[in-house]
């Protein structure tokens, strides 16, 4: 029987092996790895035939490109560094997603080429993607199916048809080949400069021209990141972010001439060298005079050079660096015009208004995942070698966590109240402190905006929608950050009478704000949820700013409710990328008007989110609603008002709740009124 048993086993086990893997299907896309005047790219294919090698793995035969086909063979392998087969089904798009799409290119195979990209933003029709070339477009997303049919690619892709495209590359078409995954620390910038530390002549050391094409976060929290260097003659390299930071530079990503040049500052400068790949490298040295248009730098080699500061932006342009920085660029440059980089400022004081001890909130959330900060306090302030300070803060104080920030004047993770504390007035922005048992340490801060002030009593209200007033000043012994692990307690904060809480006012009023804009509004972001549908996503407005030298305003919106994320859009009127709601402007029911109804969906961000409908029957309190999905449903109006109020949202309109609603029950809301 033993016997029997294995040799059952055996047969399974090579019935299995013969059986070629899911992913393999006769005239599917695959795109051949290449590269195109240094540039990593891929080649549309088309898998022709598979063959099971005798130890047991696939060979695959793909013809690629589909206009002058090559027969290639390749070993399968999920992860294969020579092909990839993108997924079968739509992935979901969304920030951080990698996608192709295919650009007219005469040096590559066929005249033109996949190249890869990250989706930087979505705003749920548009998505806009920095490719690894280091170029940024925006696209429509799904738009132009119709080019992806691989059954007929030799028509519908191809350098005339993607040529005709001319500037109007939003409809350019996408593949999501990998869907949104977290991002990676700010100076990993897909398409960025990197610089890869070689050997020159003498043993030398130098670095290589270089770009970041990929990203990935590991499990013990670090970060993996991949270089191909030099771009002429293109080597992967991979780098653990932080720790193998003797084997690369990351150039800082603002423009050049912002890095201040002085005598002891370090910079890199381009020299052609025969012993090094690609035929030149980037040598460091340091600036040992400045006249304000000239530096002379001495670099390791022991080489002293005077050269014109900032160089000719052109030839920074790492999009370009194929180019600009060629083999021959590079040698025909004169000492005074070669191309310099500031890789770290001489020795400069800290930004004068972080004191170490200070207070500063870190961003997090908090009741039913809403925003909030949490009280910290600045443990640590400390120059990097990219020249940006890096701060050190431990958060909440009663158990404190270490964090680690990158200093900035308008910072996203964190604040810092000013000092000294600005005046009270109509329309300032404050933070009130709340008992919250979902935040970290068991209370926060929640911002708001005074919407009255009478010189003793302020009347907030908060980013969750919720309104309460406050005397001003009160409690200020209880701001004393050097004991406020002591004065601030859970205890305490629970404690605390509303009208006794000490604010911190963190924002000056914002003067001639449009009417509409006024923070716990109800906003509804564009998306996209089952099947690429459109949909909305609920959020509030928790801020609003002018912004660009023609002051436009632009709007902060927390959506979906339920998580942290904060999206940011130019204020308009009637903007395509979302609905502001106001209840003050309440719309009149009655055919032909424009309605959201609420659904669940398992597609959409949060797990639920409104449809847009128009009202072809109103009759006795009851709307019949047509979707844009097709469906109709009929559902009463008004609805229960508690299912409408924005201040209730997280806590009565979630996955489940919407889920469970029996369509007559459904909430409305009228957002454009009948014509009637």
């Amino acid at each position: 029987p033993e016997e029997e048993a294995k040799q059952l086993t055996d047969a399974a086990n090579e019935l299995a092996k013969s059986i070629p893997p899911k992913e393999l299907k006769h005239g599917i896309r695959v795109l051949v790895r290449t590269q195109s005047s240094g540039r990593a790219c891929h080649l549309e294919g088309r898998l022709r035939s598979f063959s099971r090698r005798p130890d047991g793995r696939w060979d695959i035969q793909v013809d690629a490109p589909l206009i002058a086909p090559k027969r290639r063979t390749f070993i399968y392998s999920e992860n294969s560094s020579e092909f990839m087969i993108p997924p079968e089904g739509r992935l979901q798009m969304g920030v951080g997603a990698r996608v192709i799409g295919p650009f007219p290119d005469l040096s590559a195979e066929g005249g033109w080429a996949w190249y890869e990209g990250d989706v930087k933003a979505w705003d749920g029709q548009k998505a806009t993607v920095q490719y690894t070339d280091g170029c940024t477009w925006v696209a429509r997303y799904p738009s132009s199916t119709h080019m992806l049919d691989i059954d007929r690619s030799e028509q519908l892709l191809s350098p005339l048809s993607l040529a005709a495209l001319g500037k109007n590359v939003e409809k350019v078409p996408l593949i999501v080949i990998r869907e949104g995954k977290k991002m990676a620390p700010d100076p990993l910038r897909l398409g960025g400069r990197v610089l890869v530390r070689s050997k020159g002549t003498n043993d030398v050391d130098c670095f290589l021209e270089g770009r970041l094409v990929d990203w990935k976060e590991l499990k013990e929290g670090n970060w993996e990141f991949a270089v191909d260097a030099p771009l002429l003659d293109p080597k992967r390299y991979t780098f653990i972010y932080g720790k193998d930071t003797s084997a690369y530079i990351i150039p800082s990503q603002r423009n050049n001439d912002d890095l201040k040049i002085s005598v002891g500052a370090r910079v890199v400068g381009t020299f052609d060298d025969k012993a090094v790949r690609g035929g030149w490298a980037w040598y460091e040295g340091e600036v040992t005079a400045w006249d304000g248009a000239h530096a002379t730098v001495k670099y390791k080699d022991g080489s002293q050079w005077k050269t014109k500061f900032p160089p000719q932006r052109q030839l920074l342009d790492v999009r370009r660096s194929e180019d600009v920085l060629s083999l021959s660029a590079v040698k025909n440059m004169d000492a005074e015009n070669i191309a310099v980089i500031v890789i770290k400022e001489a020795k400069r004081e800290a930004p004068k208004e972080m004191k170490i001890g200070m207070r500063l909130l870190v961003r997090s959330s908090g009741m039913n995942s809403g925003p909030c900060l949490i009280e910290g306090r600045l443990k640590e302030l400390k120059e990097r070698s990219d020249c940006r300070w890096e701060l050190s803060v431990d958060a909440p104080l009663t158990n404190p966590k270490s964090r680690t920030f990158m200093y900035s004047e308008n910072p996203s993770e964190y604040l810092v109240p000013p000092d000294p504390e600005l005046k009270m007035e109509l329309g300032v922005r404050v933070v009130g402190c709340f008992g919250d048992r979902e935040a970290e340490g068991e209370w926060a801060w929640y911002e708001g905006d005074v919407t009255a002030w009478n010189g003793t009593t302020a009347t907030v209200e908060y980013t969750d929608s919720s309104v309460w007033k406050t005397q001003y000043p009160s409690r200020r012994e209880m701001l004393n950050i050097d004991e406020s692990e002591k004065l601030l307690t859970v205890n305490t904060v629970r404690s605390l009478n509303p009208a006794r809480m000490p604010l911190l006012i963190i924002r000056e009023a914002k003067k001639g704000a449009p009417d509409e804009l006024r923070i716990g509004k109800r906003v509804l972001v564009r998306s996209t949820g089952a099947n690429g549908a459109p949909c909305l996503l609920e959020g509030r407005l928790v801020d609003f700013d002018k912004k660009g030298d023609d002051e436009k305003w632009n709007i902060v919106v927390n959506a979906p409710l339920g998580t942290t994320k904060r999206r940011e859009f130019v204020y308009r009127a009637e903007a395509s990328e979302y609905v502001i709601v106001s209840p003050e402007k309440e719309h009149k029911m009655g055919v032909d008007a424009r309605v959201v109804g609420c659904f669940g969906d398992s597609q959409a961000e949060g797990g639920w989110a409104w449809y847009e409908g128009v009202v072809v029957g109103w009759e006795n309190g009851r709307a019949t609603v047509v979707y844009t999905d097709g469906t109709t449903w009929t559902s009463k109006y008004p609805p229960e008002q508690r299912f409408v109020d924005i201040k209730h949202s997280e806590a009565l309109l979630d996955r489940h709740s919407v889920s469970g609603m029996n369509p007559e029950d459904m909430p409305l809301i009228v957002i454009s009124p009948s014509q009637g």
